[in-house]
C-alpha cells in the first residue's frame, strides 16, 4: 500500500503515541480536584488538553480519560449485561440503544462525555443526561442554527424550538463516497460524482454500504430529490425500485468493515463517514473520495453532562458547573475550533460562521472533503427522530429492500 504522510497525519500519529503519557501525568495532579472528561481518543488533539489545562486554577486538574470508540463510555456501561451483549455494532452513530435501568453501585462517572448525535434522544428520554446552561453563551450564539436545532429537543427527545439545550456540538462529519482510482478512473477512465452514480451498471456488486436502514434509505431519499428524514416512504415514488435496483449493486453491508472490502479489491466504492475515510483517503494513493454536490446526511458529536438524579457522582456545586461551560466554551473559541479541525478527521461547527470563516487559513477552506462547499451543506441534513409508525416503515423498506 503506498502512503502520503502528511503534516496532519504525522501530527495525529505523535498526538496518540503520547495520550497515555500525557493522561497520567500533567493531566492528572493527585491533591487537586479533577474535572474528567471522557472522549473519543482520536477526535481531541492532544495541545488542545494542554492548552485546556493551562486555563484552570492549580487547585483543578483535567483528568483527560480517551477512549477507543464510545461504545467504552462510562454513560454506557449502566446496561445490564445481557443487553449490551446484544446489541449491534455501536460503530455506527445511528444505532439506537434500547439503554438499561440498572445502575453499578460502583460507577463513577465523568463530568462531560462526548455522544454521537444518534444516540441523543435514547439519552434523554433514559434521563441519562441532563440539560446544559447555554442559552446566553456567546458560543452558542455562534453556532450555525442546524446544530443548534439537532439539540434543542423536550424531554422525549424530539425536535423542539422551545426545548431545553441538551447537547454542544462540537465536531462533525459527513456521509460521503470513497472510490479506488486505479479501479475506475485509471482503468475506466470514471469515476463517481454524485448518489446517483450508485447506480450505474459499472458498480454491480461492487458497493460496501453502512447496514443501516436510516442512512442507506435516507441516501436513497437523497437521490430521489426527497428529505432523508421522510416520515411517509410509502408516498414517495420509485422508492421501493430505487432501494431493490442498489440492493444488486451492493456486494457488502457494514457499519464498523466496510471499508475493508474496498482496500482487498473486493468492491471499488464505499459509502461511509468522512471521520472513517479521510485518514485512509490521505495516506493511500489508491483511494480517492467525493461528497456529493446534491447534498449528503451529516453527524456530530456532541459533549453531554451525566445526570445528577441518575448518577449522585456527578457534582451540581457552582464550581462544577462552571468547569463544565467552560470546557464546553473552550471548543467553541474560534481559535480552539480552527486547531481542532486542522490536526483531526472532523470539523468544528464554529468554522461554519461567516464571521470565523473569514479568518480560516487557506488549507482549510480549500479542503472540500473535510468541509464541503456551503451549497452543498445547505442541501444536507442531519438523521433526526422520527415516530414510531415511521420507523417501521423504514424497517419495512429495509426488509424488502434486502429479500430481493
Amino acid at each position: 500500500m503506498k502512503r502520503n504522510v502528511t503534516r496532519r497525519s504525522l501530527l495525529l500519529g505523535a498526538s496518540s503515541l503520547v495520550l497515555t503519557q500525557l493522561v497520567s501525568s500533567c493531566l492528572s495532579r493527585p491533591q487537586a480536584t479533577q474535572f474528567s472528561v471522557e472522549f473519543l481518543a482520536s477526535s481531541i488533539p492532544v495541545t488542545l488538553l494542554k492548552q485546556f489545562q493551562s486555563t484552570l486554577q492549580s487547585t483543578t486538574a483535567l483528568k483527560a480519560i480517551p477512549l477507543k470508540q464510545l461504545a467504552e463510555s462510562q454513560l454506557l456501561a449502566s446496561l445490564p449485561t445481557e443487553q449490551s451483549q446484544t446489541q449491534p455494532s455501536l460503530f455506527s452513530p445511528w444505532r439506537y440503544l434500547p439503554w438499561g435501568q440498572a445502575q453499578s453501585p460502583n460507577l463513577t462517572l465523568p463530568n462531560i462525555t462526548s455522544l454521537g448525535d444518534g444516540w441523543l434522544q435514547n439519552a434523554i428520554q433514559t434521563k441519562r443526561i441532563q440539560p446544559l446552561m447555554l442559552a446566553s453563551s456567546s458560543g452558542w450564539e455562534q453556532l450555525p442554527s442546524v446544530f443548534q436545532t439537532l439539540v434543542r429537543r423536550n424531554n422525549q427527545g424530539i425536535p423542539d424550538e422551545s426545548g431545553s439545550i441538551w447537547a454542544a456540538p462540537y465536531r462533525w462529519g459527513h456521509l460521503m463516497m470513497v472510490y479506488r482510482v486505479d479501479k475506475l478512473k485509471d482503468k475506466l477512465g470514471w469515476v463517481p460524482t454524485d448518489w446517483a452514480d450508485l447506480w450505474d451498471e459499472v458498480l454491480r456488486h461492487r458497493i460496501s454500504l453502512l447496514d443501516h436502514e436510516r442512512v442507506v434509505i435516507g441516501l436513497v431519499l437523497k437521490t430521489l430529490g426527497q428529505s432523508s428524514n421522510t416520515a411517509t416512504l410509502d408516498r414517495v415514488n420509485g422508492l421501493t425500485d430505487a432501494l431493490e435496483t442498489l440492493h444488486q449493486q451492493v456486494k457488502f453491508y457494514s457499519s464498523d468493515t466496510y471499508l475493508q472490502p474496498l482496500l482487498l479489491d473486493d468492491t471499488w466504492v464505499a459509502v461511509g463517514w468522512s471521520t472513517d475515510i479521510l485518514p485512509l483517503v490521505r495516506r493511500d494513493r489508491r483511494l480517492a473520495a467525493i461528497v456529493p454536490e446534491s447534498g449528503t446526511l451529516l453527524t456530530a458529536d456532541l459533549w453531554v453532562q451525566p445526570s445528577v438524579s441518575t448518577n449522585p457522582n456527578v457534582s451540581t456545586n457552582p464550581e462544577s458547573m462552571e468547569l463544565d461551560n467552560q470546557w464546553i466554551e473552550f471548543f467553541w473559541n474560534p481559535d480552539v475550533a480552527t486547531q481542532l479541525s486542522l490536526l483531526s478527521t472532523g470539523a468544528s461547527p464554529i468554522i461554519l460562521a461567516p464571521d470565523v470563516q473569514e479568518t480560516l487559513p487557506s488549507s482549510l477552506l480549500n479542503d472540500t472533503l473535510l468541509l464541503p462547499p456551503a451549497t452543498t451543506l445547505d442541501a444536507s441534513e442531519f438523521v433526526m427522530p422520527l415516530p414510531e409508525e415511521a420507523i417501521a416503515q423504514y424497517q419495512h423498506y429495509w426488509t424488502i429492500m434486502r429479500q430481493r
